[in-house]
């Protein structure tokens, strides 16, 4: 009677023991899905997906002041999920921190956009984070008319920082009224921008600088720094789903982030 006791709890201890590795399988499986969604919130900086607010929904305090903003329907039909950007005074200001001035790193910007009308002048800037003079800081946008730089209507701009600093523009021409995922990924070891439209490749440019280390200007959404141009390079259109990452998607990961928040 001894020996069937042992045998049986024996053999019930072995039911549980692969009931045990059997749930931690599932629940390994479970966290690796986890793990492929969270590996997109690897390296954020900042992450504005403008619900009714300005708050940078990484924790990491890049908090916006909302001037002049309207909510709006996003790419999906969703109320109050999107900002619209008047073109004229609408903008979101964020204080100067040291991350933002995405110096001596690889950095990817990827925000969803829908321009109402281009800008009359040199173009609508998307966010930016740039004081007075050459070379200080950078700027984020989209180009409003052919200008000196080759750069021709439609086509995404990023410049280092303002005037004739070096710019690298996009391919494709971005139409008015139609929602894009635009994605600027900057790889420091190569010096070289590259752009995605909607997680699909646009244009490589080279021999583009890193941001300087000593801008201290405070970062702006929809617009230029009120400080260095009174002509402000207003945003007319709407804003998604803005994200400021310390680091360069792959495009596997961009696509997967289009997928995302499609």
């Amino acid at each position: 009677m001894k020996i069937f006791t042992t045998k049986y709890t024996l053999l019930l201890l072995v039911v549980i023991g692969f009931g045990m590795m059997t749930s931690c399988k599932k629940g390994d499986n479970t966290g690796t899905v986890e793990e492929q969604i969270d590996s997109l919130k690897v390296g954020l900086i900042a992450y504005y997906p403008f619900n009714n607010s300005g708050i940078d929904y990484t924790g990491n305090g890049n908090d916006g002041f909302v001037y002049n903003i309207t909510s709006t329907s996003d790419r999906n039909g969703k109320a109050n999920s999107a900002y619209y950007f008047d073109g004229a005074t609408s903008n979101i200001r964020v204080t100067d921190n040291q991350a933002l001035r995405l110096n001596n790193t690889d950095y990817t910007i990827n925000t969803w956009e829908k321009l109402d009308s281009y800008g009359p002048t040199y173009g609508s800037i998307i966010v930016c984070k740039r004081g007075t003079g050459s070379t200080n800081g950078w700027n984020y946008g989209i180009h409003g008319y052919v200008g000196s730089n080759n750069a021709v209507l439609g086509q995404t701009t990023m410049q280092i920082s303002g005037g004739l600093d070096i710019t690298a523009t996009g391919v494709k021409t971005l139409n008015t009224g139609t929602w894009y995922m635009l994605t600027t990924v900057y790889s420091l070891s190569k010096h070289q921008i590259t752009y995605y439209v909607n997680g699909v490749l646009d244009n490589v440019i080279s021999n583009i600088p890193s941001p300087s280390a000593t801008t201290t200007s405070d970062m702006y959404i929809g617009s230029d720094n009120p400080v260095v141009s009174s002509s402000g390079y207003y945003f007319k259109g709407s804003l998604d789903d803005m994200r400021i990452y310390g680091r360069a998607l792959t495009q596997a990961q961009i696509q997967k982030l289009y997928i995302l928040t499609y």
